[in-house]
């Protein structure tokens, strides 16, 4: 299976290469598990809300055809921390849209 236009835009900006759901589940998830970074695992029901603090890592495995609402928030006041994060997770041009729009979309970001 060859990656749809989202998997191509995520390779275009730096993130890691195209996983299936059933790659992630073999292959990564064991990994994961086993490194014992404290990670959290969840089966989400039809109409939970799940909400990820600040800075957190996440992957989503959907088991069924799936309708999602999804949104990453940021502020102003700590915009200048979520550019240095991409940054530093080598998301350069990630980091470069996302000032890029911040400075169209507000007169106090130089």
């Amino acid at each position: 299976q060859q990656p749809g236009i989202f998997g191509q835009l995520a390779n275009l900006f730096g993130f890691c290469g195209y996983r299936s759901p059933a790659e992630f589940m073999d292959e990564l998830l064991p990994k994961l598990r086993e490194a014992n970074l404290g990670h959290v695992e969840l089966l989400q029901e039809p109409g939970d809300v799940v909400a990820f603090p600040a800075g957190w890592w996440h992957a989503v495995v959907n088991l069924d055809a799936t309708i999602a609402i999804t949104e990453s928030f940021g502020e102003p006041h700590n915009l200048e921390a979520i550019v240095e994060a991409l940054r530093a997770g080598r998301l350069h041009a990630f980091a470069d849209v996302l000032l890029s729009e911040a400075r169209e979309h507000s007169t106090s970001i130089s």
